[in-house]
């Protein structure tokens, strides 16, 4: 009676999919010939194209599978049936060609064993594999479902859907908890509500440009699969979305990095990376050249972590202030307080004189009259006159002055770059672009405030002392700065020189960064998902116009991360080319422009 009613149920359904195109996975006990195998359906358009039958079955505790079920056997073959002709065993795999997508399916046990079905799907191609499960609920077992589908799904650098019984089950011994859980390259991204009381559909969206771009970067050897299993494939009509179903984050590097774990050991990575380069050098001291920024802020607060891991005083860490001719008295007086907060060496040294000379020398045009005294020069300033040549004549002797000091007191110059201004290429070659270890490479610029906020929470006490309270004020105040490489004087730029109105939102660029290089979307893809994260707030076009602005700076300014310094690598992204980052520093940005256009 029970596998009549079964078959009745699986032509409903078949005949239901005819006004529907979605594929349907459903499971059902089957009789071939005189055995009776645990299966899954996979049905569309008015057709059962493929029974999945289980390969794991077991008989331990509440289980007792083998006394009704036979395992699935070996081969592939052709049922014939009243539904018509059905592919019949496991390492199916279900392919639309039109949307370059496939999938393949397990039943429960499946996923649980050492070389689970899913591993030789995944392995011959599979994006998504999809698990139907009776899975009884015990305590603790949610947590290990997921750690399941996170594993699944990270080793394949693919999408793992587990979908398990519920509102209906039996409740005679065992309870069910109808647990749905969407996991996609070890992350679970969508989860069901538990013991609902009521039907729930539990939706999610498989993004298939990242796992395309992971699988080619990782370019795993699959042949000791296909020497022992092999997979048959079916066509199916996949539904591509209009409209991702998921929210993306406005900014995805702080999503990754924000907890206090995670915060943590982004600082753990940087400091001790530091250590180890400090104590390869017979421990050094640290020329750190500070501005009250928050790049030389944060590369301050390591250094000093640093020191502690070397057993040296923080006395070590020479911080040196270099005002030019935009800088702030603001800024300064910040810089000078976080040093003596720090327990570190300040160290002053004005180079607006030596700029005023080198560009006299160069015979630069904001000269009127090449023999003007430096109070002359100044005060004729114009807009016009603050040029690239004006602002890198400055950083380039901020880092000269870095260098010598260097040599001087037997230290290593600390570079305070971080991965964001290194994607842009905003910084001057033979200038900032340089140093002898470049602590923030890795972190983006967007990470780089809530690092500094953990440190304030976390490490002023034990820094500081009595004068914990100031420094955590003083770290807010540097917080809440404008970020601006303070190379313009402020009656020229009207107010303080901001580099956000140069470069784009910090936010929209970390954004771009992320989703173009680390996941490797499609330009046009990223535009879509941009615009759909940063509205209402910011229009279409703006968004694209920079991103445009990103890629010409992105492309054309490889050759400074072709020379970049060495730098500890954070998160899964790095611009170094003796690591991650393989790139030619003659491409032309107007191939991607045509991209985006298209």
């Amino acid at each position: 009676d029970l596998l009549e009613t079964v078959d009745h149920g699986l032509q409903m359904v078949i005949k239901a999919s005819l006004d529907h195109p979605t594929a349907v996975i459903v499971g059902c006990p089957y009789r071939v010939e005189d055995r009776l195998y645990n299966c899954a359906a996979v049905i569309q358009n008015g057709q059962l194209l493929a029974l999945i039958p289980k390969s794991a079955l077991p008989t331990d505790r509440e289980f007792e599978e083998r006394r009704h079920f036979s395992a699935a056997p070996l081969n592939m073959r052709t049922l014939e049936t009243v539904h018509g002709p059905v592919q019949f065993g496991i390492h199916q795999l279900f392919t639309d060609t039109t949307q370059d997508v496939q999938f393949g399916v397990e039943i429960c046990e499946d996923a649980w064993v050492p070389h689970a079905p899913h591993d030789a799907l995944f392995a011959a191609g599979a994006d998504l594999v999809v698990n139907l499960s009776a899975s009884n609920y015990t305590l603790g077992k949610a947590r290990r479902r997921r750690v399941l589908c996170e594993a699944a799904s990270l080793k394949a650098s693919g999408a793992y859907a587990y979908i398990s019984a519920g509102l209906g089950e039996s409740t005679t011994d065992i309870a069910f908890d109808g647990h749905a859980i969407y996991a996609e390259r070890g992350t679970t991204l969508f989860e069901s509500k538990r013991f609902a009381q009521s039907a729930i559909v539990t939706y999610a969206d498989v993004d298939l440009a990242p796992i395309r771009a992971e699988r080619m970067r990782r370019n795993h050897d699959r042949t000791i699969y296909s020497k022992t299993h092999q997979t048959h494939r079916l066509s199916f009509n996949a539904i591509p979305l209009e409209k991702p179903l998921r929210a993306f984050s406005r900014t995805p590097f702080t999503q990754i990095g924000l907890t206090d774990e995670a915060l943590w050991e982004t600082f753990e990575i940087q400091s001790y990376g530091l250590a180890r380069r400090m104590q390869a050098m017979g421990r050094p001291k640290i020329i750190l050249g500070i501005s009250g920024g928050l790049d030389s802020t944060h590369a301050a607060l390591v250094a000093v972590e640093a020191l502690i891991r070397c057993g040296q005083p923080r006395t070590d860490l020479i911080a040196v202030g270099m005002p030019g001719l935009g800088s702030s008295t603001h800024t300064q007086d910040n810089a000078r307080e976080l040093a003596d907060l720090l327990g570190a060496t300040y160290m002053s040294r004005d180079i607006s004189d030596a700029a005023y000379r080198e560009l006299k020398a160069i015979h630069h045009k904001s000269f009127k009259n090449a023999d003007d005294a430096y109070d002359t020069w100044r005060a004729t300033l114009t807009k016009e006159d603050a040029d690239i040549t004006f602002e890198n004549v400055q950083a380039r002797l901020r880092t000269l002055t870095l260098m010598s000091l260097a040599n001087q007191q037997g230290g290593f110059v600390l570079g305070t770059g971080d991965l964001s201004e290194k994607a842009l290429g905003w910084s001057t070659y033979a200038g900032d672009q340089i140093a002898h270890y470049d602590i923030n490479a890795g972190v983006p610029k967007t990470l780089i405030r809530h690092l500094i906020s953990w440190v304030a929470k976390e490490r002023t006490i034990q820094w500081a002392g009595h004068d914990a309270e100031r420094l955590s004020t003083l770290l807010s105040e540097i917080i809440g700065t404008p970020i601006s490489p303070e190379l313009v004087p402020g009656e020229l730029s009207d107010g303080i020189q901001k580099t956000e109105a140069t470069i784009g939102d910090y936010d929209l660029n970390d954004f771009f960064l992320y989703h173009w290089i680390a996941e490797g979307r499609p330009l046009r893809s990223v535009l879509r998902i941009a615009a759909q994260s940063f509205a209402p707030d910011m229009a279409e076009e703006h968004i694209r116009s920079q991103l445009k602005s990103f890629i010409r700076r992105f492309v054309t300014q490889q050759f400074k991360r072709s020379a970049t310094p060495d730098g500890p690598k954070v998160l899964g992204l790095s611009l170094s080319p003796r690591g991650d980052w393989r790139f030619p520093s003659d491409m032309s940005p107007a191939h991607f422009y045509r991209e985006l256009d298209e």
